[in-house]
């Protein structure tokens, strides 16, 4: 399951090439760096914040929202965005975290969680400088717990990102075969179903299995025609899920093309928390309030899956078309 040995293809503090037997072709960091050196110089600059650990840059890498909406709750059913008055499970921190895929809380720290035995305390949303930019969260799929300031252990910390493992594989098998049959309980040489390569996935991550009625019914629309078989979707947001953070989407969402489809508006969280306990430490992460903000929208279009050839190109021979759009 996420965790223990599923966190060693990421990272590890004994300087060894983060890896284990899932991994098949590895994306390393070529340095001769470990350690504090290359969490501070390196890591830190990407994935930790400087005023919430004393490492790092003043900056740093964050999720999005609609991202994160895509991990599913423990049962299978998928996130509901928005408050509860709404009937959504943003303000909710129970539903927002402890019920949800587990892959959620090995991907994100929360405010005031645990990052091995310190915990970042977030204020509230860009009104100090320990608040990223869209909300209470850290990328912690690459972090070695209890590598950071306070508590120091950093070994010979190494990280890195898998370019090919087994998880990839099954799902690569699953969508392949889905499209070319249309049939999720389809099979290639009798080796397992489409359905049952999606399965796999989801069983060691201690998910149910993909169940058809659960994904018949309304999801969060980004990107999603309504004329998608219900098995198309679970295998993409399974994708998302599952490599989350490893390289793969911007193809994955290029191969698809659904790009141009999406909800082009970057949502953050903006929260309040109840006030902390004197002496309790770590605080406990309790939301008093959260509200799904528009931070800014950006543009894509169909036409940017393609880069536009340079119009002198196009006009040395009357064949030369340019680039759809452009």
């Amino acid at each position: 399951s996420p965790g223990g040995g599923y966190r060693k293809m990421f990272c590890n503090i004994s300087g060894d090439v983060p890896y284990t037997n899932e991994v098949i072709f590895k994306r390393w960091i070529v340095s001769s760096t470990t350690g504090s050196a290359l969490f501070t110089n390196r890591f830190g600059r990407i994935y930790a914040k400087h005023a919430t650990l004393g490492i790092g840059n003043g900056g740093c890498e964050f999720p999005l929202l609609r991202f994160m909406d895509k991990f599913e709750m423990k049962d299978g059913t998928a996130y509901k965005p928005g408050n509860t008055v709404d009937g959504g499970y943003d303000d909710n921190i129970t539903k927002f975290q402890a019920q949800r895929d587990p892959r959620f809380d090995f991907n994100y720290r929360l405010h005031n969680e645990k990052i091995g035995n310190y915990a970042p305390h977030f204020e509230g949303m860009g009104k100090v400088e320990d608040a990223t930019a869209t909300g209470p969260f850290l990328i912690t799929k690459y972090w070695y717990p209890l590598a950071d300031k306070p508590n120091a252990v950093y070994g010979k910390f190494n990280y890195g990102t898998p370019s090919l493992r087994y998880a990839d594989l099954l799902l690569i098998y699953a969508e392949a075969v889905f499209e070319a049959t249309g049939d999720p309980d389809a099979s290639i040489g009798g080796v397992m179903t489409a359905r049952q390569a999606l399965n796999l996935v989801r069983t060691r991550a201690t998910m149910p299995d993909y169940n058809l009625a659960t994904y018949a019914t309304a999801r969060i629309p980004h990107g999603e025609l309504s004329t998608d078989h219900p098995f198309r979707l679970a295998v993409r947001n399974e994708r998302c899920v599952e490599l989350a953070y490893e390289a793969h989407l911007w193809f994955d969402y290029r191969r698809w093309k659904r790009s141009h489809l999406l909800d082009k508006q970057v949502w953050i969280l903006n929260f309040t928390t109840e006030p902390k306990v004197a002496g309790v430490y770590p605080p406990v992460a309790t939301f008093k309030s959260a509200t799904r903000v528009a931070l800014q929208p950006y543009l894509f279009e169909a036409r940017h899956y393609w880069f536009p050839f340079n119009t002198t190109q196009t006009q040395i021979y009357a064949g030369f078309s340019q680039n759809p759009g452009w």
